[in-house]
């Protein structure tokens, strides 16, 4: 049964990522505090040698503190992860998705059943 482990943990990632979202979603005060951090930041821009940096650091930190907000605080990680996937799986497979694979899809429809008995 390693295609239920499988589905179990592809579902434990999916579900915290859906988390996160429902988390910044409903609390403003994340993307607030973050354009404060972020404010920071741009502060530091203008005297980096207070802060033992350089501005090439600096400007290397900036792009991966932007690509966090992008990712987290957009409030769209679950939406992202799965077009994400869909656009490795065409690339890699050059199918329009998973389903059409008949042996995924049936492993799958028996992982629900299993499942669902379970909640019985």
């Amino acid at each position: 049964m390693i295609y239920f482990e499988i589905f179990d943990n592809f579902g434990e990632i999916l579900t915290t990522l859906f988390i996160v979202d429902l988390i910044i979603q409903e609390n403003t005060n994340f993307v607030a505090f973050w354009e404060d951090y972020t404010q920071m930041f741009l502060m530091a821009q203008t005297n980096p040698s207070k802060y033992k940096t350089t501005p090439k650091d600096l400007k290397k930190l900036m792009k991966f503190v932007q690509k966090i907000y992008q990712n987290i605080l957009s409030g769209q990680l679950y939406d992202n992860y799965l077009d994400g996937l869909h656009k490795i799986i065409l690339e890699e497979t050059g199918k329009s998705f998973v389903f059409q694979n008949r042996t995924f899809k049936d492993k799958y429809l028996e992982y629900i059943k299993f499942q669902i008995n379970k909640v019985d």
